[in-house]
Parts: C-alpha cells; sequence; structure tokens
C-alpha cells in the first residue's frame, strides 16, 4: 500500500488500521486534495463571471485587506508544509503528503483571486468561498487532530504549527467572509436602481440562502406585532409582473407563429431555466434518500454483531448514525431549494397568465367576447391560473417518481435478488388500474369547471342585478336556480369525484403492501436464504420509499389532468378573436374649425366576424368637420349605439373605410364608473388641471353634487358608482369625456338619464354652440328635442342604415325613465381578522360536517395506523423467528396474517376517505355555501353598496373552492400524518427507553417553531387573501367598461394598474411560501436529531450489553427514517388547515350578516286582492339610507287616490328616487309609516310586498338565459301572456324573430340586445302611450327626467330637500309664476308663460 503513493505506514485505510479511532493521514491529503480541486473548477469559473460584472462600489476597508493578507498567508503556510515534506521523506516525490500542499497552494491562489474580485462586484459573500472554506476547515481540523493522535507535537513539532497555523488561518477568513458586510463607497448607489425595504434574500449568504434563514427578519417581526403591507418587502426585479409579462408575452408571440400554439412551450421557455436548475437539487433529495435504507442495514449488521462472539468497533457504529444525520440534514436542504425553485416558478407563471389575460381582454372584438362572460374571464384567472401554479409544486415528479421507483428497484433487487420482480408485476397490475381513475378524475374535474363557471356566472349576475332582483321580490327563484346549480350539479359532481377519490385511496395504499407481501412470499418460498432483520427492514423502509413515489404520481397525474384543462380555456381565450385592427385608420388631428375630422365611406360593419350576414349598419357615408355637432337619431334597436362602436372600433368592418384624425373620447349609454374618487373618475388618467378642471365640472353641473357629497369631489363613489345617482353618473361620465380634451367627441345619449333643467344646463354650457366642446367634433346618439335644434345635422338611423340627413325638423318620440338611489357613502375596506383562527371556527366547521360522521372518520384513522403498526410488528416477529431457526419456517402461517393485517389497513382507508368526502366535506360544503347564499339575498341594499362585487364573488369562488376540495383533504393528511408521527415516537421509546428523554426537549422546540411560524404565516396569508380581492375587483371592473378605457386609449394604464395590484399580492405571497421552507428546513433538522437519537441510542444500548434485537432496532429505525417526512408534513397541513380554515371563517362572517325584514311574515299576510284599489299614503314619513347619516326624506305626509297617475319631480339630491326605494322598504323608515290600501306596509313582508308592486328601474339589467326567464323568473305566467306584454312594449317584432322565440337567448347582461330593447324587455311597457292606454285603472308614480313624460298627470309632487315643497295638479302648479315646478320647467326652456300658463316646446 505504501507504494501506492502514499508514503505511509497506515496506507490508504480510510479507516488507521492500528487501532486508532481515526482516518489514515493518505485518506486526509486525498480528502484535501478532493476540495482543493473543487475549488480550482468552480472557483475558475467565478473568477470568469466576476470579471464581466461591474464594480458596485464597495469599500476596501480592514476586513478585505486581513481576507487577502490571511489567505496569502495560508498559500505561503501550505508551501511551508511541502518543504517540511521533503525533509521528512525520503520519497516525498511518489507521495501524496507531499503534493496536497501543492494543490493547496493553487487552489489558495484561486480563493484568493475569487476574494479580489468578488469584494467590489457584488454584494453577497462568494458561495464557492463560503463552502470552500468550510470544507477547508473541517479538513484541517480533522488533520490537526490526527497530528495531535499521532504524537506530531514530539516528532514534527514544525508541521503542527504550521497546520494549526492554516487551521486558524481558515477559520478567520471563513468568519470574515460570512459575518463582516461589505460597506458602500459614496458612489454606490450611482446607476444602481435602489429598492426601499429590499428583500433581503438579494444579498443573503449561500448558507443563509440554504436554511431560509434571511427569512427569520420576517418571523420575529409577525411572532412580536400583527403584519401589515407597510412590513412586506418589495418584489425582486424578476419577480414582478411586469418583468415575468414580458417574459411570457415574448414566448408566446413566438408559439402565434405556430399552427397550433402551446402555452406548455410557452411556459417552459419563458420560465424553464430556474425550473430546470431545481431538478438537480431533487436528484440529490433522490438519490439521498436511497442511501439511508444502505446505511440501515450496515446499523442492523452493527448491532446483530454485538449479539455474536464477533462484534464491530463501536466508532463504526457512530460513523454509521452520523452518516444517517449528515445524509438526512443534506437531502432536506435539497429538497427545499427544490420547492423553493418550484413555487417561485409557479408564482411567476401564475403573475404573468394573469397579465396575458388581462391584456388579451383589451382586445378582445364583440365576437372573442359573446362565448365569454364576464364570471368566465374571471374564473380562468382566478382558478385556471391557480392550477397552472400548483402544478409546478408536483410537476417534477413525472420524472422524479419513475426515477425514484427504478432507484427502489435497483435497491430492493441487491437484497432480494430476482423475488423483487414479483413486487414489479403486483406494481404493473396496478398501474392500469390507477390510469382508468386518472381518466374517471379527468371527465369528473371537466364537468366540474363547468359547474363552477355556471354558479360563478350566475353569482355575477345575481350580485350585479340584486338591486332589481329586490324590487321585483324575485329572490325565490333566483335562490332556487342557485340551488339547482349548487346542489344539484356541483355538489353531485363532487360526490362521484370523492368515490373515485376513495377507490384510487385504495389502489395507492395496498400497492406498496401489495408489492412488499408479493416479494415477501416469492422470496421464502424460493430461496434458500432465511427472510432475517438485515433483509426485512431495509426492504421495509425502501418499500416505504416506494409509497411516496407510488402515491403522488396518480395526484400528479390528476393535477397534469386539471392544468391541461386550464391550459385549453387558456389557449382558447389567448386565441380568441381581437378586434379587428384596420377598422379605423387614426390621423394626426386637424387644426382649423371645418376641416373633415371623420369620415365614413361605404361602410358595412356586422357584430362578429362570423355573422358578416348579418349586418349592423349597412352602407354608411357620413362626414363630421371639427366644430360641428351631429345626431343621430332613430327609434330603439335603430343601431344609433352601434353606429358610435363602430367608429371606435368595437365593430368588425365588412367594407368600406373609417378615418379618424385626432383623439376621441367617448360617453357610454349605460355609465361606467371606476371603484374610485370622484376626481379620479373625472381627471381618468391625464394630468390634473385645477382651472380646466373647475370649468369642467361647472359646465357639467357637478358643483352642486360635490357640496352634497361627505369629502366633495375626493369622496369614493364604489363599485359601479353606486353611491350616485342615475343623473350624477351620466355627468360625470361627461366630465370625463370633457376634461380629456379629445378632438372627437362620441356620446352615446348623456342626457337620456338626467333632469330636463339639468339637460338644459348641458347643452347650453358643453354640447351647444357656446359650451366648453364648441370648437370640437360631437357625435351625440339621442332623441332629445333641445338637443336636436342646436345641431348642424341629424342623422335618422332606420334598421342600420342612414335613411336621411338634414337640419332639425322633427321631435322625435322620447321616453321617460326613473332615477337611481341619491346616496352618499364610501366603500368600505375588507374586513380582515387578525390573530389565530378562533376554535369556534373549526367548531363550526365539525358541527356543519357533522360530528357524528367525523368521530366515526377518526375512529377509523386510527385503527387503520394500528393495523398498519401490528403488520410490521408481525414481520419483526417472523423475521426474528427465521434468525433464529436459519431458516423459512411456517410460511403460510406468518404470510397469510401479514396479508390480513395489510388487506385490513387498506379497506380502513378506503372506508374513511368516503366517510370524510361524502358524509362530512360535501355536507359542510353543502351547509356553508347554503348560508352564505341566503345571507347574502336576504342583506339590506346597503350591503351592496359598500361592497365590490368582486369581493363577494371572491368568498363565492375562491373560498368556496377551498371549502369543497382543499380543506378536507389538508384534515385526512394532518390526521394522518399526526397518527403516523405518534407511532413512530411509541416504537422507538418501546425500543428504547431513554429516547424519551430526548422526545421532551424536541417537542417543546417543535412546538415552539411551529408556533413561532404559525403567527407569521397567518397574516401572511391573510395579507395574501385580502390583497388578492382587488385584483379581481379591478378586473371584473375593467371588463365592464373595456370600451372606454379603448376609446380613451388609456389601455396601458390600465395594464399597468392590474400589474401592481398584482404585485401588491405577490409581495404578501412570496414571503409565505418562503415561511414554509424557513419551517420545514427547521423541522426536518429535528427530524435528523430524532433520527441521529434512534441510531445513538441503539448503538449506546448494545455497546452496552443490553440485548436489544435487531428486529427492534430495525423496525425502530425504519419508522424513525419517516418521521422526517412526517413532522414536515403535519406542520404543512397545520398551515394549509389555518389558511383553508380561514375560508370558513370568511364564509360564516358573511353567513352572520344583518338581515333585511322576514320575506313572508305568517300572522300579517295580506289578502289576495291586496292591493285592490292602490291608495298610498306616506303618514309622518322620515327614513335615512344607514343609521348615522342624515334623513334623506324629512315629514312626508303625503294621500295618493286610488288610480291616480302622480309625477314626481324635484333638483338632484331632492329625493326622488328615495321616495320609491322608501316605497319597496329598500330603505326602512326612521319614523312613520307608508300605508297602501289603509295597510301599513312595514308590518307585512317583503315578499308580499313587493311582489305586489310593480317597478320600472332605470338601469335595464338582464340575465342570462331565455326572454322567458328574463320576462318571468318564476314560471308562473302562460306565453299568451308573455306575448301580449312583448306586444305592449314594441317587441313582439323582435322576439319573433329571434331563434327560438321566448325561448331564445339572451346573453350575459343582455349584451344581444340594446339598451332600449332591454329597458323594454325588462319592464314589459315602458311607453307612456301604454302607459295611459292600459294602466288607467291603476295607480302610477313617475320619476320625471323630462317633464312633458309627466305632463298629463293628475298631480305632480315637487321634492326639495327630502321634504314635499309642492304637491298639486300641473295646471295648478304652472299657473303660479313662484312655484319650484313652474322654476323647474322654465330653466329646462320648456315654458312660454302665455295667459293659460301652458307648457310648450
Amino acid at each position: 500500500m505504501q507504494g501506492n503513493f502514499c508514503g505511509d505506514p497506515e496506507g490508504w485505510g480510510p479507516i488507521s488500521p492500528n487501532g486508532r479511532s481515526d482516518f489514515t493521514p493518505c485518506f486526509l491529503d486525498s480528502m484535501i486534495d478532493g476540495v482543493s480541486l473543487g475549488v480550482i473548477f468552480f472557483g475558475a469559473l467565478q473568477v470568469y463571471w466576476l470579471s464581466r460584472q461591474k464594480p458596485v462600489g464597495a469599500v476596501r476597508d480592514w476586513s478585505y485587506t486581513l481576507k487577502l493578507v490571511l489567505v496569502a498567508g495560508a498559500i505561503a503556510a501550505s508551501a511551508l508544509l511541502a518543504s517540511l515534506q521533503v525533509e521528512y521523506s525520503d520519497s516525498w516525490f511518489f507521495d501524496i503528503r507531499f503534493w496536497s500542499p501543492i494543490l493547496s497552494c493553487v487552489g489558495l491562489g484561486v480563493a484568493f483571486a475569487v476574494h479580489y474580485l468578488e469584494h467590489d462586484r457584488s454584494w453577497v459573500p462568494n458561495g464557492v468561498l463560503l463552502f470552500y472554506w468550510l470544507f477547508f476547515i473541517v479538513i484541517h481540523g480533522v488533520e490537526l487532530r490526527s497530528s495531535v493522535d499521532l504524537h506530531d507535537h514530539k516528532h514534527r513539532l514544525s508541521r503542527l504549527i504550521v497546520v494549526t497555523c492554516v487551521e486558524g488561518a481558515g477559520i478567520f477568513v471563513f468568519l470574515l467572509q460570512l459575518m463582516v458586510p461589505r460597506r458602500k463607497g459614496p458612489y454606490a448607489l450611482v446607476g444602481e436602481d435602489e429598492v426601499e425595504n429590499k428583500c433581503p434574500s438579494e444579498t443573503a449568504n449561500v448558507f443563509s440562502r440554504l436554511t431560509f434563514e434571511w427569512m427569520t427578519v420576517m418571523m420575529k417581526r409577525g411572532y412580536n406585532k400583527f403584519l401589515t403591507e407597510e412590513d412586506l418587502w418589495s418584489l425582486r426585479k424578476i419577480d414582478t409582473t411586469r418583468a415575468t409579462g414580458d417574459q411570457f408575452t415574448e414566448a408566446w408571440e413566438k408559439e402565434l407563429r405556430k399552427e397550433k400554439p402551446s402555452i406548455w412551450i410557452a411556459l417552459l421557455r419563458a420560465f424553464g431555466a430556474p425550473y430546470g436548475r431545481g431538478s438537480f437539487y431533487k436528484i440529490g433529495n433522490d438519490v439521498l434518500a436511497f442511501v439511508q435504507p444502505q446505511l440501515l442495514r450496515l446499523l442492523i449488521a452493527f448491532v446483530s454483531s454485538h449479539n455474536s462472539n464477533n462484534p464491530q468497533p463501536v466508532v463504526r457504529g457512530v460513523a454509521i448514525a452520523f452518516a444517517m444525520f449528515g445524509s438526512s440534514v443534506v437531502q432536506t436542504l435539497c429538497l427545499h431549494q427544490y420547492f423553493q425553485h418550484a413555487f417561485e416558478t409557479g408564482m411567476r407563471i401564475k403573475s404573468s397568465l394573469t397579465a396575458a389575460i388581462y391584456k388579451k381582454s383589451m382586445r378582445l372584438s364583440n365576437e372573442g367576447r359573446a362565448s365569454k362572460t364576464t364570471g368566465d374571464i374571471v374564473n380562468l384567472q382566478a382558478v385556471d391560473t391557480q392550477r397552472l401554479q400548483d402544478i409546478t409544486q408536483y410537476g417534477q415528479q413525472l420524472w422524479s417518481a419513475p426515477f425514484q421507483i427504478t432507484l427502489c428497484m435497483i435497491s430492493l433487487y441487491q437484497l432480494l435478488g430476482p423475488s423483487m420482480f414479483a413486487g414489479i408485476a403486483a406494481m404493473l397490475v396496478m398501474i392500469p388500474v390507477n390510469g382508468i381513475i386518472a381518466r374517471v378524475m379527468k371527465t369528473l374535474q371537466k364537468a366540474q369547471m363547468k359547474n363552477k363557471d355556471s354558479r360563478t356566472r350566475l353569482m355575477t349576475e345575481i350580485l350585479n342585478n340584486m338591486k332589481s332582483i329586490k324590487l321585483y321580490g324575485w329572490g325565490s327563484p333566483f335562490m332556487a336556480k342557485l340551488d339547482h346549480v349548487r346542489n344539484d350539479l356541483e355538489l353531485h359532481t363532487l360526490k362521484k369525484i370523492g368515490v373515485a377519490q376513495a377507490f384510487a385511496s385504495f389502489t395507492w395504499s395496498s400497492t406498496p403492501f401489495l408489492v412488499s407481501c408479493s416479494t415477501f412470499a416469492v422470496f421464502v418460498w424460493t430461496q434458500d436464504e432465511p427472510l432475517t432483520t438485515d433483509i426485512v427492514f431495509p426492504a421495509l423502509t425502501l418499500f416505504n420509499l416506494l409509497t411516496f413515489p407510488l402515491s403522488v404520481l396518480p395526484m400528479v397525474i390528476t393535477a397534469v389532468v386539471e392544468a391541461s384543462v386550464a391550459v385549453g380555456r387558456i389557449t382558447s381565450f389567448l386565441t380568441a378573436e381581437e378586434l379587428q385592427p384596420d377598422a379605423v385608420i387614426h390621423e394626426p388631428p386637424v387644426l382649423e374649425t371645418g376641416e373633415e375630422t371623420l369620415s365614413i365611406t361605404d361602410a358595412t360593419f356586422a357584430w362578429n366576424r362570423a355573422e358578416v350576414g348579418k349586418s349592423a349598419l349597412r352602407n354608411i357615408n357620413f362626414t363630421a368637420k371639427k366644430g360641428e355637432l351631429n345626431c343621430i337619431v332613430g327609434r330603439v334597436g335603430a343601431g344609433k349605439s352601434s353606429f358610435l362602436q363602430a367608429i371606435l372600433g368595437d365593430l368588425w368592418k365588412v367594407s368600406g373605410k373609417v378615418v379618424v384624425r385626432g383623439s376621441t373620447a367617448y360617453v357610454a349609454q349605460s355609465a361606467w364608473i371606476m371603484n374610485a374618487s370622484v376626481r379620479e373618475n373625472i381627471v381618468f388618467g391625464h394630468r390634473y388641471n385645477p382651472e380646466f378642471y373647475q370649468a369642467t365640472v361647472r359646465a357639467c353641473a357637478l358643483l352642486e353634487d360635490f357640496d352634497a357629497l361627505p369629502d366633495g369631489d375626493e369622496t369614493e363613489v364604489g363599485e359601479k358608482g353606486i353611491s350616485l345617482s342615475g343623473g350624477q353618473k351620466a355627468r360625470l361620465t361627461l366630465a370625463r369625456a370633457v376634461y380629456a380634451r379629445a378632438d372627437v367627441y362620441l356620446l352615446d345619449d348623456p342626457l337620456s338619464a338626467v333632469d330636463q333643467h339639468v339637460g338644459r344646463h348641458l347643452i347650453d354650457n358643453v354640447l351647444g354652440p357656446k359650451g366648453l366642446l364648441a370648437g370640437k367634433t360631437r357625435i351625440l346618439a339621442t332623441n332629445s328635442i333641445p338637443v336636436l335644434m342646436e345641431a348642424d345635422y341629424i342623422h335618422l338611423l332606420v334598421a342600420g342604415e342612414v335613411a336621411e340627413t338634414g337640419a332639425y325638423n322633427a321631435v322625435p318620440d322620447t321616453d321617460g325613465r326613473t332615477i337611481g338611489p341619491e346616496m352618499r357613502k364610501s366603500r368600505r375596506k375588507e374586513f380582515s381578522e387578525k390573530g389565530k383562527v378562533k376554535w369556534n371556527v373549526y367548531g363550526e366547521y365539525a358541527k356543519a360536517s357533522n360530528l357524528f360522521t367525523v368521530t366515526i372518520y377518526l375512529l377509523a384513522l386510527i385503527c387503520s395506523q394500528v393495523i398498519s403498526v401490528g403488520g410490521n410488528v408481525w414481520l419483526k416477529t417472523w423475521s426474528e423467528a427465521n434468525s433464529k431457526s436459519h431458516a423459512n419456517d411456517h410460511i403460510g402461517k406468518y404470510l397469510g396474517i401479514y396479508f390480513a393485517f395489510g388487506i385490513g389497513a387498506a379497506a380502513l382507508v378506503v372506508f374513511q376517505t368516503l366517510i370524510l368526502w361524502i358524509f362530512c366535506a360535501i355536507e359542510a360544503a353543502r351547509k356553508l355555501h347554503n348560508k352564505m347564499a341566503v345571507a347574502i339575498f336576504r342583506s339590506p341594499m346597503q350591503f351592496f353598496e359598500t361592497t365590490p362585487a368582486g369581493r363577494i364573488l371572491n368568498r363565492f369562488s375562491s373560498d368556496i373552492y377551498k371549502i369543497d376540495e382543499v380543506l378536507c383533504r389538508s384534515f385526512n393528511m394532518l390526521f394522518s400524518n399526526s397518527a403516523r408521527s405518534i407511532a413512530t415516537l411509541a416504537i422507538i421509546s418501546v425500543s428504547t427507553p431513554p429516547f424519551i428523554a430526548l422526545v421532551v426537549p424536541l417537542g417543546c422546540l417543535y412546538l415552539y417553531i411551529q408556533r413561532y411560524y404559525l403567527r407569521t404565516s397567518r397574516e401572511l396569508k391573510r395579507l395574501d387573501s385580502t390583497s388578492r380581492s382587488p385584483v379581481y375587483a379591478h378586473f371584473q371592473e375593467s371588463l365592464g367598461g373595456i370600451s372606454t378605457i379603448r376609446a380613451y386609449q388609456q389601455q396601458s394604464r390600465f395594464i399597468a394598474e392590474n400589474e401592481w395590484r398584482v404585485d401588491a399580492n405577490l409581495r404578501a405571497y412570496f414571503p409565505s411560501i418562503n415561511a414554509n421552507r424557513w419551517l420545514a428546513v427547521r423541522l426536518e433538522i429535528i427530524g435528523s436529531a430524532i433520527i441521529l437519537g434512534a441510531a445513538g441510542f441503539s448503538i449506546i444500548a448494545v455497546a452496552s450489553g443490553t440485548n436489544l434485537s435487531a428486529g427492534m432496532v430495525g423496525l425502530s429505525m425504519s419508522y424513525a427514517l419517516q418521521i422526517t417526512q412526517s413532522l414536515n408534513w403535519i406542520v404543512r397541513q397545520t398551515v394549509e388547515v389555518e389558511t383553508n380554515i380561514v375560508s370558513v371563517e370568511r364564509v360564516l362572517e358573511y353567513a352572520a350578516l344583518p338581515s333585511e325584514a322576514p320575506e313572508v311574515i305568517p300572522s300579517q299576510r295580506p289578502s289576495t286582492s291586496w292591493p285592490a284599489n292602490g291608495a298610498v299614503s306616506f303618514h309622518n314619513y322620515s327614513t335615512r339610507y344607514r343609521p348615522g347619516l342624515d334623513l334623506v326624506l324629512k315629514d312626508i305626509n303625503i294621500d295618493i287616490k286610488p288610480r291616480e297617475k302622480i309625477g314626481i319631480v324635484g333638483r338632484t339630491g331632492a329625493g326622488k328616487s328615495s321616495l320609491t326605494l322608501a316605497l319597496f322598504r329598500i330603505i326602512e323608515p326612521a319614523n312613520g309609516n307608508i300605508s297602501v290600501d289603509s295597510l301599513n306596509t312595514s308590518a307585512i313582508g317583503l315578499r308580499d310586498l313587493r311582489q305586489r308592486l310593480a317597478i320600472i328601474p332605470q338601469d335595464a339589467s338582464l340575465f342570462e338565459g331565455t326572454v322567458r326567464d328574463n320576462l318571468d323568473p318564476s314560471h308562473v305566467h302562460d306565453d299568451t301572456e308573455l306575448w301580449t306584454v312583448l306586444e305592449l312594449s314594441n317587441l313582439k317584432g323582435k322576439v319573433s324573430s329571434m331563434d327560438g322565440k321566448l325561448d331564445a337567448q339572451v346573453h350575459e347582461g343582455g349584451s344581444n340586445l340594446s339598451v332600449g330593447e332591454r329597458a323594454l324587455v325588462e319592464t314589459d311597457n315602458m311607453l307612456q302611450r301604454t302607459i295611459r292606454d292600459r294602466f288607467r285603472d291603476r295607480t302610477i308614480l313617475t320619476i320625471a327626467h323630462r317633464l312633458d313624460t309627466i305632463i298629463d298627470s293628475d298631480r305632480i309632487i315637487v321634492l326639495q330637500a327630502g321634504r314635499v315643497a309642492e304637491f298639486d295638479t300641473p295646471e295648478a302648479l304652472l299657473n303660479d309664476k313662484n312655484s319650484l315646478f313652474f322654476a323647474l320647467a322654465k330653466e329646462a326652456g320648456l315654458t312660454q308663460a302665455g295667459p293659460s300658463g301652458e307648457l310648450s316646446s
């Protein structure tokens, strides 16, 4: 051995043959060489990389100088060691002990170069150097100890001193590198983006990254206080939505050039590199997992040797124990680096797809949008992107699971020989079974996604139209509709998924057992060798390792299936039809008045490309000049709004040419208001100019409204401008257009929602020849006579064609509408609970799940665990009996009982899964959803006015999904792993009782870390949850105003706002996933300590002469090796449960919302003929919108006679709509009451009241479904009645021409009908003559926008500041020149005071 390049008499070793518990000098030198070669290779790469980096401006201080001096000293000392070896050895040239210091000099030289470069080119301590110095210290420390052991102080003192100096230098350099931060020089910030509250992971060293120590700052902060958004770090640049979105867009654009673009390939191209790097860590983790059974076999052999006459040295046992510990720790570090890469990739995928979906929605054409409702698109963002994020956590198992199975089979072959093929055969039999189950699961998942979409869509519609539902008393039919989708479709499918899951769990849990049973059976029947403990327990450990890839593979396949369904849905959206790029040609603006700004030549437009034959507008020739007012008139459905949309480019241009010169501003017919302040809605992303802003709001008659609003123009208006009246919304959107200072104005009937006197003000100050827009091109779709009189040209549209063009010569018919609520509210911020989820939430969930079935489930779980342990104890008994007899005796008995144990445990797993899913989870999901839905339907209107629909929808989509599918899985895994861990600790404690002493401190440490973590994690998850709602709310809001956003060319601003909101969510999500890693590393190191304790106590026990059997050691160690995973899963699932139980807490919060008055009061039901006459009386009636606000109606005393026609007028904010809301008890009286036919309306149920009164609301709202569903949701009227009301509404022809007639489909929000048609459908009969003719015998109250619509009323109520100022006949009021009504008529330009006082226009 000495001649073999080793000059030491002990040879290569590795263990000294002279009885020393030490390594041989030559082996130590070879280890030093390994470290030197490592730094030479990796250090050279670092030198190359660092030389290409720019200096960061760090100061070259004392620590830098000292490091270089110490490294130089170490080089000199190593050279001295080589020269000393020449002195000590004659054949030094062929001795590793001479060449080893020389190689060290080279390695240290490379380290010197890296130190020199990295100090000034990186703020992060170099990872290669840190690892190098760590290994350097360890190996040279062992060498120093060995020198002392070899008595070098007696024979080779000089060498001992030099080795000591080298070790000292190494320690000092390592500490300086690790602990002394670099100081910034005066120019350090130049050219560098300094980020406020920077994420510490960017400057963390390699050890901090491996152990997630950089997260400790956040963990401490979260432990000591409740975290807020201010405590969160800024995102790293590579994680921002802008960066990830750009990466994905670039990759996706390459895919779009292909015939079949693939999102998978685009994602791989954009984010594959870091995900791929994670796979190297995964390989390390997988390989080390299979080192443990080999070490276990060595440990059992060591224990067995102590029960024989030839015991192995104790140092060997200690080395095996520490090898198991080290292997476990490194495995932990590898696993969590892999997870870190996976989660980061998932986060980037979700944010990039969210950005891509948002950008795409801005470009969707009518055709692309028709097949995708708002609910569908929000679902893509909320659910489908989440599924793709989830797949990154398990995706690598697709190759890793087969890799682990292969490693397992190789190890089993070494252990059991050809018998292991019986195990493979058992596995192969199970693969097609799992495949069939996976296919069934895929079909069920697809069906479930459709059910979810249907429910989300229905819920979106219900929330958007809740006011109409309440006014019509339609709560019950819509609740029944929701119940059908939820209970008969969604939960029915979920039940099937539960059954499939139970069968899947049976195959997964029985497969490892069947593999082990068949393998052992074949082994004992075919081999002469006895099945002993050193075969059984390593084999059992390998079978346990086999459980994970086998159980995870079907889960991964299911996740891949779900993700592929999501990918299909996202692909169809991202490839959907976009706006026609050349529909409108944009040219620079013109300068001179009279120059042409807009021209349409021989143009025909269709709603979408697929329906080119069904044109929306035909043969359009139109020009408009700078300074002109062009009015577009026509009947309902003639194409007025379509005409404006064609100019915007929203319609598909079949032929012709559209040219727009300059920028456009657009006022939609249905006012689109953002959930922001009034000022933000008006300024709309433009620079704030106080002078022009004041001029704009004055011209749009908004100054009085500002005075009435609590915070003036800084008042938050709520979602969809909920706290504004219809007239205020219309003027606000007009102000937005005016403030934009565009060149071309497209105005879709903005006067229809405002009172007539306000309309006159707007014509004079905005639209007319002296208004703010006088020098602009104005195209106005309207039927309002006063503005037509000011028009330069009027264009009459008939059935989509321009039938006539000329100056004003006729007055088209107009129709009035009632006005929305005049409320003064600010939106509420979403309430988020703080601290630990209260125990009563768990109690409520358990109650909802049925306590009896929960108890049965827990009993089944405990029994299955006990039977599983019993099977392994039986194996121990069997193998020990074989070891004693040196033969395989009583095979039938042992094998039969073992088989019974295995099948019994698997059967109980199926039973517990079925109980959990069908009788616990689905029952709880049904009850909780039902409770929340009922509470939402019964909530007063003020709740919807102060709560964004996106927030409510988040609870019905995201939170309900977690309750349906995630929460029960988390509980199941938590309980299963807890049972397994308790069993493990019990078995180790029985085998080595002293281990109990270790359980207590480790248990305390475990609980401390867990509690430390839970506080922070809980708050981070809550912040994540509450910061997600604004993303959905903003997306939903944007989808409602896409035409407006596009018209103002504000897409980029809204895209940036979406990115900002997603980033705000990621700032909470990023630390929360890293908190999981921080915790898992620490807990798994405790698990490694348990392995070390179990092995160590076993070694102490056998070394001290106790008769601990090899079988008992094998049993306890095979369980100990699993505990790391179990402990980790317990905390992960505790967190999962804590995180997802928050969804139960949020649902229960909404289930306990304050309720309106009862729908029906059985003892106070009105007679079936009520109201027979229609006499309405207000007695000292006062009301407010909610407690704490001012009264909006004060001391109203009026008596309306039966069948009287009453007109209600008043300025904005006078309380007109409050009067009708009071009648329907949308707002309740503060004092006084209202009676109809002498019956106090406050004494009866709301449904009885609302279904006996009829209302025509201002905002036309239609539901997705059929025409029949919209006219009669309760399905109580026959076809004849429905056709009659359609005829009276002038809609019989329209509905007759639709496919399916009464069963014709109405798209979401009635998007396939015009606004006028929607109002007519919704209200059955809106036209004034119908009201006059058909409702002669009814009492009618009409809120007037135009005074001519109520001039033939019997009497008129004039409201002022919430009081009845005047109540008399129109004639009497007009004859009184001092009356408020006369003043209103005069302001509107509709009165000429003749002798008779008649109203003329």
